[in-house]
């Protein structure tokens, strides 16, 4: 007979302290917005890449000490930002949501 293995997802979720986690959902509200635009659009290759720009940072703070602080919340937006940068230029549904 076959036994089941419950899954712990929450688990692999990095933790965050609430100031970090309020930063965070600010920053990530803002792109989430731009996703849901450029998915009414019909743009989905748009809305796949700010859906992965903010899963970058939920996939960098796994590799930051847990509790995830304020300081290194913003020190990894910022590093994410930098290196996703999006050519907003090119898209006018991220231009005029933007």
């Amino acid at each position: 007979m076959a036994t089941l293995i419950p899954l712990d997802l929450a688990a692999f979720e990095p933790k965050l302290t609430h100031e970090a986690q309020e930063r965070f959902d600010r920053w990530r509200a803002i792109y989430d917005d731009m996703a849901q635009h450029c998915r009414q659009a019909g743009d989905w290759s748009w809305a796949g890449e700010l859906v992965y720009k903010v899963a970058s940072v939920r996939r960098m703070c796994r590799k930051m000490p847990q509790p995830v602080s304020l300081e290194h919340m913003d020190m990894i937006i910022e590093l994410v930002n930098e290196h996703h940068r999006l050519p907003v230029k090119h898209n006018p549904v991220v231009t005029l949501t933007a």
